[in-house]
């Protein structure tokens, strides 16, 4: 039997920081050795503490893993910004796109987000040795279309075995996903992971619902777990100017928002939300 105490003692300041209200409910409610959490599956540990399903799922998970004797993080995991290939982008965010952020990719259909989400993966597989991408498609991103990208950036396919592709059709599929993901990334040790969710507005989404308040702390534990989670939204700036829609839940979440447009053959970035300090707020990059 080993004190759940104990194990917390060895865990990291981002672990610590993601169970430690799992750790203090099971707690108040007597559990505390793993001895005593293993007698009890997961959804009766939820319903006794009132912590989320995935949250106890990974906080389990972790204590299975037996966390005292997981080796230090790799050099990979220290990586503080994923470059966006864009020199002069990447100058104005201080070196890229940053771990541990959730960034919102606007625009209308066809203004290029796409592209740079190809830049983006590019990029990844380049800087990080074992890579953890997770792509979650609406419909047109996919194995094939991956394929034809890496193809033609003379990028090896066999690192196409490297990233994991699901097909969305909900909301709660894409929660459900996304919870999944939390659990098994948290009794890991290189989360430097890259999780994009392709055309969020091609799911039917109540944003001033609870599935939407939910779908919204699971991405943000996501990104509390080291990922750089990168979001596609085919939205106009018009739309985006009804902050009604999007004030509850959805607007609070986003560290960066970039939107995008074609500009006589050139893509163009504006930076229209960084919670960091940056040089330009209101500035638009073109790039050939």
């Amino acid at each position: 039997m080993t004190k759940l105490k104990v194990i917390y003692q060895h865990w990291n300041a981002e672990q610590r920081r993601l169970y430690d209200p799992v750790l203090r409910a099971l707690l108040d409610n007597g559990i505390s050795s793993d001895s005593t959490l293993f007698e009890r599956n997961v959804s009766t540990l939820c319903f006794t503490t009132h912590v989320s399903r995935w949250l106890m799922k990974a906080f389990v998970n972790q204590v299975i893993m037996d966390t005292s004797s997981l080796q230090e993080k790799s050099s990979d995991s220290q990586l503080s910004h994923l470059p966006t290939e864009f020199p002069l982008l990447d100058s104005i965010l201080g070196g890229g796109l940053r771990f541990m952020n959730i960034i919102e990719l606007c625009g209308q259909s066809r203004s290029g987000q796409t592209e740079f989400i190809s830049h983006l993966l590019a990029s990844y597989i380049s800087h990080i040795s074992n890579s953890n991408i997770h792509i979650f498609s609406t419909g047109s991103f996919g194995p094939k279309r991956m394929s034809d990208i890496f193809k033609k950036r003379d990028i090896d396919n066999t690192v196409l075995s490297q990233v994991e592709f699901l097909q969305l059709f909900s909301l709660n599929d894409l929660s459900l996903s996304l919870e999944n993901l939390g659990a098994l990334l948290a009794t890991g040790t290189n989360n430097a992971g890259l999780v994009i969710i392709e055309d969020i507005s091609a799911i039917d989404i109540n944003w001033a619902s609870n599935q939407t308040k939910y779908l919204v702390e699971i991405i943000k534990s996501l990104s509390r777990l080291g990922c750089c989670i990168v979001i596609q939204h085919s939205i106009s700036k018009s739309d985006m100017d009804d902050t009604r829609k999007f004030e509850y839940y959805w607007n609070p979440m986003i560290d960066l928002r970039l939107y995008f447009s074609k500009i006589e053959n050139k893509l163009s970035i504006e930076i229209m939300k960084s919670r960091q300090k940056i040089s330009t707020r209101s500035c638009l990059i073109e790039v050939e």
